[in-house]
């Protein structure tokens, strides 16, 4: 299997006639849509006013009820004393792990050295005497007017994409517990809810996706990896596993060169027309060159790379890469293509089945780090076996085997049997895990060594030895084969894209309600009163197509 055979896979799965790949922006109008605030008052009568009261009414008497009842804390007097302390502690931050899922607490002054650190990168962060969020929520409604005057959006778009009240984004890192510095390095995020150019971030990401998906190397995650190499034969001389990780990949790419990237995705590859690509390729140079910030009193404007924590970066860090991946690994350009006998990629993580020797792939890799793209790679080989993901990689009787890869830094984060979520969720959760390990691990002993394990953290969340036996024996009996069958459409990728694509569901009126405990109670409550909507026959016509309450 060579990665000649991935490009013409590729070639039979998009459009026979163009090669092209997109979704309409017609039929895309309904994801882009600001909150209607309209209520139709003139169409109530008293039917519905009827229905309103006596709802209302029953909860506000089984809120009563509830009130009356002796509460208890899940939390110990230790505990929540303990709680108190580190709230109230200013010289100390805690932040979640960069991976792992560990709770990490921090000296504050190492925290805050390690952001000025990274922030005093003058090639990345250019520090700002004052917020810009006036001036550039000016230039940001000037771009979305001259493409309504050309006709490419809507009013109704551009309510969307502007936010009336928007916030600086927040700068933070998470400590990478898992590397050898301590006090630990940092990842950057960017956190940019209900910033200015959240929703543009949304909108753009929804266009670049086909164009992600018909990638060569894209690897949806650990279980399309496992899928890909389902029948791969291990059967020339001198293979090994390989795998590549991208330094740094948000934060290094020049605006210039990632945007001559989606401009060649855009015009090589995609369904739009002059007038929207031209859109897009402004919209994204916008969102590049006003992503500003806030840390420590301070502002800053990230003046390279995408922020890690924006909707779109992960598709514009793919199609960079994908971008450099067409002009230097599927192309004549590279001298080791032969030697690659497989090769995917998850965003910036890049695994590889080598044919050749070790010093052959050292030469690989520093053919890989001459390159005017500010791209940097570290790699390892190893003759044996690879972890990659979430998953170690192996090999027995010429085939690949697989089983479940965890970090030493990695806590228990599987859900509390206790906690407030509907039951239905807590109590799927074992079977759920099972059901993954079943599918990543290849051999019958490893799956039953993964599930033992499992089996005694499910113990210590709280869950029931006894459904965890039951939730073992039920994802036992699943044929591991058809735990794939998903993936069979990442092969394709147009494919996969329409079926990640919303479809408004008519079947059936949805009622949306915030979980509580007593979500069974409330949902009886509406039951029983819908026999006064049925009065009306309009109603009654309209509720017979039926009805479900989502949480």
């Amino acid at each position: 299997m060579n990665i000649l055979l991935q490009l013409e896979q590729l070639n039979r799965e998009t459009d026979p006639e163009s090669g092209r790949v997109g979704v309409s922006l017609s039929e895309s109008k309904s994801r882009f849509r600001s909150k209607s605030t309209f209520y139709p008052t003139h169409l109530r009568d008293n039917i519905v006013n009827m229905f309103q009261k006596n709802v209302e009414t029953e909860l506000s008497l089984l809120h009563e009820t509830i009130s009356d009842l002796p509460s208890r804390n899940n939390l110990t007097k230790k505990e929540k004393r303990a709680l108190n302390i580190l709230k109230n502690d200013h010289d100390i931050v805690i932040r979640k792990a960069d991976k792992g899922g560990q709770i990490v607490i921090l000296n504050k002054s190492d925290y805050v050295f390690e952001a000025h650190r990274q922030l005093s990168d003058r090639e990345t962060y250019l520090p700002l005497e004052k917020s810009p969020l006036n001036l550039y929520a000016s230039e940001l409604d000037a771009l979305l007017q001259e493409a309504l005057s050309f006709n490419i959006i809507d009013d109704k778009l551009i309510a969307f994409i502007k936010n009336d009240t928007p916030k600086s984004a927040i700068f933070h890192h998470l400590p990478k517990i898992h590397k050898k510095e301590r006090p630990p390095v940092g990842r950057p995020i960017i956190a940019g809810i209900g910033s200015l150019g959240e929703n543009l971030c949304e909108f753009i990401d929804h266009f670049l996706q086909p164009l992600v998906l018909r990638l060569p190397s894209y690897l949806r995650d650990s279980g399309h990896l496992l899928h890909s190499l389902n029948n791969y034969q291990w059967n020339l001389p001198n293979l090994k596993w390989a795998s590549i990780d991208v330094a740094s990949l948000y934060s290094c790419i020049p605006h210039d060169l990632g945007l001559q990237a989606i401009e060649f995705h855009l015009n090589q590859y995609s369904t739009y027309d002059s007038n929207f690509i031209t859109f897009l390729l402004r919209s994204i140079y916008f969102l590049l060159t006003h992503n500003f910030f806030y840390f420590d009193k301070k502002y800053y404007l990230q003046c390279r790379g995408t922020a890690m924590g924006a909707k779109f970066a992960p598709s514009y860090a793919n199609l960079f890469l994908g971008w450099w991946e067409e002009l230097h690994i599927y192309n004549d350009n590279n001298h080791f293509f032969d030697n690659i006998q497989y090769y995917g990629r998850y965003i910036d993580d890049i695994i590889i089945i080598w044919s050749g020797t070790d010093e052959q792939f050292n030469d690989f890799i520093k053919y890989i780090n001459t390159n005017n793209y500010n791209l940097q790679f570290t790699s390892e080989i190893h003759h044996t076996s690879i972890n990659f993901l979430d998953i170690t990689l192996s090999t027995f009787n010429h085939s690949v085997t697989s089983t479940i890869f965890r970090k030493e830094c990695s806590a228990n984060t599987l859900l509390e049997a206790t906690s407030c979520h509907p039951r239905h969720s807590i109590l799927n959760i074992p079977y759920s895990q099972f059901l993954r390990i079943r599918r990543v691990c290849s051999e019958e002993t490893e799956f039953m060594s993964k599930s033992t394990d499992l089996f005694h953290r499910l113990l210590d969340r709280g869950y029931p030895k006894k459904n965890i036996i039951k939730a073992f024996e039920r994802a036992a009996a699943v044929d591991r084969s058809s735990l794939f069958d998903r993936y069979k459409t990442c092969d394709s990728k147009k494919s996969k894209y329409k079926k990640n694509v919303h479809k408004k569901d008519n079947a059936s009126l949805t009622c949306i309600l915030t979980y509580s405990p007593q979500l069974n109670m409330i949902e009886k409550i509406i039951n029983n009163n819908l026999t006064i909507l049925k009065t009306d026959p309009i109603l009654r016509q309209i509720l017979n197509n039926g009805h479900r309450f989502v949480t």
